[in-house]
């Protein structure tokens, strides 16, 4: 294979893998735009309803419920009220 081709296939992996990483798919979602989820400000009262004996409960794969705040992040919508 030419060096012109191997840096092509490259250049190409690391166009698809930053367009990936950008993309939709793996991203953490915004804490809700509604008048309920603007009453809660703090990690604990996140777990009155995502707790895992509650009905909207984590998935077993979710990470640590004691952060929420630290990934989920109110949405813009959310902070220009």
């Amino acid at each position: 294979m030419k060096n012109s081709n191997k840096v092509f296939v490259l250049l190409s992996a690391a166009i698809g893998i930053m367009l990936f990483l950008r993309s939709e798919v793996g991203k953490i979602p915004n804490i809700p735009n509604d008048d309920f989820h603007k009453m809660l400000w703090t990690n604990a009262s996140c777990g009155e309803c995502h707790a895992s004996n509650k009905q909207n409960a984590l998935k077993d794969t979710h990470p640590s419920e004691e952060q929420c705040l630290s990934c989920h992040k109110m949405s813009d919508a959310f902070l220009g009220d």
